[in-house]
């Protein structure tokens, strides 16, 4: 950890664009470059796993997903899925499938957007006892990303935190290390209602330099999720491959609701130290819920990337990166033609799942009050009209 701190202070004032446009940048910084010249290769050249966007551009013939992909600065595929540009590195992408995982490991799953940043201090609150000096460094430098990190030498960084190591990641299940996929260790998945999760997103791409820090119109964001063209591809897609996981191996994989962390926070974190073999001290529970209440979550730089090791990578100037965070605010930006589109669709892709959301708060409340949970791993689904077809 101390190496990615000393990182972090030297490229405290450099900005995105200098990192990934100008030649100087290029040449200091960036792990693409770092590649060629170190080991004499282009990570692109005969690389079937990862692509540059632009490379493959003209090969897609939706109009829409043209039009998205090409907002992203250096898109890139990794298998065919969709990511970011900045701050991921096609050598490290290339080895992912080999990554080596240990069974002291917690790995956060989420789709972005979804409560991540808010369950990742959590997860640091519970894994220290909520010890104010651990709490105080950047939180990136806590719980560190698989797949996106810092320009260059980002798996020595990932191969060299303290254990436990605290990992996140937004790829869905198929698209994870081997030894994750085998659930070498315990995991957290974290579900946002879809709504919700749809408004966040479109605003955080005008906040988030690596998304091209653009202002969709409205109307075409909407298709685009629908379609699933955006950075980590369908929500449905992500959600229902580590759905199905957690349901077969509930041992492994906890599931919780941004929904109910917003309404029973101690609650969840009582689960949360529980699954994790690390149970909360009652003494500490007030401690957490203070420091995690939205509200302290705002104003603490150490999370809410007010300052970030990289410029441009968020805009705080227009937007908060942590917005408003209410359940329901879906409901001032969705036409009832919308919602009536999106509840077809989403009925439609989540048939004969199990998973129950709730999309309001007086919904969650209800349910919570009535079953202790949103969440239930041990459903028992119906097949879909696919799945019958089939038996």
């Amino acid at each position: 950890m101390t190496k990615s701190r000393g990182l972090n202070r030297y490229v405290k004032k450099v900005s995105i664009p200098f990192l990934y446009s100008n030649p100087i940048g290029k040449f200091l910084l960036t792990e693409e470059v770092a590649n060629i010249w170190t080991h004499f290769k282009d990570p692109y050249k005969n690389n079937e796993l990862v692509k540059r966007a632009k490379d493959v551009l003209e090969d897609i013939k939706d109009p829409l997903r043209r039009y998205y992909i090409s907002t992203i600065p250096q898109a890139k595929f990794y298998k065919g899925l969709l990511l970011q540009g900045y701050m991921i590195s096609p050598m490290f992408l290339s080895n992912l499938e080999d990554l080596t995982i240990h069974s002291a490991d917690v790995f956060l799953v989420s789709y972005p957007r979804s409560g991540t940043t808010w369950t990742e201090e959590v997860l640091s609150c519970i894994i220290s006892d909520a010890d104010p000096a651990y709490l105080s460094i950047d939180l990136h430098e806590r719980v560190v990303h698989l797949e996106v990190g810092a320009p260059f030498r980002h798996e020595s960084i990932v191969e060299t935190l303290d254990s436990p190591r605290l990992l996140a990641t937004h790829l869905p299940f198929q698209y994870c290390p081997k030894q994750l996929r085998n659930l070498k260790c315990k995991v957290i998945l974290v579900l946002r209602n879809p709504k919700d999760q749809l408004v966040s997103y479109y605003h955080f791409h005008e906040t988030a330099g690596f998304l091209g820090g653009k202002r969709h119109p409205w109307n075409k964001f909407f298709e685009c999720y629908l379609q699933g063209h955006l950075v980590y591809g369908s929500w449905f897609d992500h959600t229902k491959t580590w759905w199905e996981e957690a349901k077969k191996h509930p041992d492994k994989i906890l599931v919780i609701t941004y929904e109910e962390m917003q309404t029973d926070l101690a609650k969840m974190v009582k689960i949360i130290g529980e699954f994790l073999g690390k149970p909360v001290k009652e003494e500490t529970l007030p401690k957490i819920i203070n420091h995690c209440s939205f509200s302290t979550m705002k104003r603490n730089k150490a999370v809410n990337r007010s300052e970030v090791p990289v410029k441009g990578l968020f805009d705080n100037q227009s937007k908060s990166f942590m917005r408003s965070g209410r359940i329901g605010d879906w409901m001032s930006h969705f036409s009832p033609g919308q919602v009536e589109i999106f509840d077809e669709i989403y009925e439609e892709k989540m048939a004969g799942t199990g998973l129950t959301l709730t999309f309001t708060a007086e919904e969650t409340s209800r349910v919570m009050a009535e079953k202790g949970r949103v969440i239930n791993q041990f459903v028992d689904c119906k097949p879909n009209a696919e799945e019958k077809e089939n038996l």
